[in-house]
């Protein structure tokens, strides 16, 4: 996985620069630890893990419609907002009924 990132960005590089795609590759392997974390929050504690979700992927719809490009990855990630809101409502609805 690690090698096919770098071969893109080897790729990117002759576009961009090195540097610069040296520096995207970094960006991507952090998103993607964060994206992990994530999931292991929202599996381990869904009541706190749904809300930390639902705001990350809220970030990702403005950030995709500011930019003007990739609508429908923005409403596809409007379909997991809601998805992570109903599991957080879920949850914490669980938790109140539980204590």
């Amino acid at each position: 996985m690690v090698e096919a990132m770098q071969t893109a960005a080897a790729g990117a590089g002759a576009r961009l620069g090195a540097d610069r795609a040296s520096r995207l590759l970094r960006t991507l392997l952090a998103v993607g630890v964060i994206e992990i974390v994530a999931g292991i929050v929202v599996a381990l504690a869904p009541r706190f893990g749904g809300p930390l979700v639902a705001a990350w992927l809220a970030g990702i719809i403005v950030n995709l419609v500011t930019m003007g490009e990739f609508s429908d990855v923005a409403l596809r990630d409007v379909g997991l907002l809601v998805a992570a809101v109903a599991l957080t409502l879920l949850a914490w609805d669980h938790h109140k009924d539980s204590a």
